[in-house]
């Protein structure tokens, strides 16, 4: 393996957001108090401690698995595809969130693939998914002359990390939830997460494609995707 800062797929965050909001719900339900489920009683708080030592153990060892690439003085090598791209040969890089939905077998998703683009002189573009923005950084701490997109992707993630965390802590907090009741959160919860799912994405990219080509699509297809880039 070449010696750098290795990324890791972000990939499994997703799925333990998933887990950490069910349980935040079965905390909500239940108060933090006992609760009856199918005829068996469980204090739901003490259950929700427990889930949550689970997932926070599995945040910590996923953290180091899946390698996507690793950004060196050398350059980015890519582990999936065995390719190491000298700086020299990057004209410009981007970060953008690509949707996974399907117009083509009619398939809707809120993941939104948070991604690398590595624009090449005189070769295809390569697309890093699942990469987390940090990336950004590495590549100017290694390579400060390459020309780098970064205020819009940190600012878009910063609203993800709020919104997310700011769900969980009402969920969480017993002094909140004498507010579960109010449509008003309920809605404007909705219209963020509206606005993350499905606007950033569209903006972002409508954003990429009008400064470097118009080489990225949303679609979890083949042939939903450019063929003159490379996806790893």
């Amino acid at each position: 393996m070449k010696k750098g800062i290795r990324f890791h797929s972000i990939y499994y965050r997703w799925i333990l957001f998933i887990f950490i909001f069910a349980t935040m719900v079965i905390y909500f339900i239940g108060g933090g108090k006992d609760m009856y489920f199918e005829g068996h009683l469980f204090n739901s708080k003490k259950l929700c401690t427990i889930l949550n030592i689970i997932w926070l153990v599995m945040f910590v060892i996923f953290s180091f698995v899946v390698t996507k690439c690793v950004i060196s003085k050398d350059g980015i090598y890519l582990k999936k595809i065995d390719l190491e791209v000298p700086w020299e040969d990057i004209s410009n890089i981007t970060y953008t969130w690509i949707n996974e939905l399907s117009l083509y077998q009619h398939e809707c998703s809120f993941y939104n693939v948070k991604t690398m683009v590595i624009y090449r002189h005189d070769y295809k573009p390569i697309c890093i998914r699942n990469i987390s923005v940090l990336s950004l950084f590495a590549v100017k701490c290694f390579s400060p002359g390459t020309k780098v997109d970064i205020g819009f992707p940190v600012l878009t993630t910063l609203f993800n990390v709020v919104l997310n965390a700011g769900v969980l802590y009402i969920g969480y907090t017993t002094k909140i939830l004498t507010i579960r009741v109010k449509p008003e959160l309920f809605l404007t919860l909705l219209v963020l997460y509206c606005i993350k799912s499905i606007i950033f994405p569209i903006v972002m990219l409508k954003i990429t494609n009008m400064k470097y080509g118009n080489y990225l699509r949303h679609g979890n297809l083949s042939k939903g995707r450019n063929p003159n880039v490379i996806h790893v």
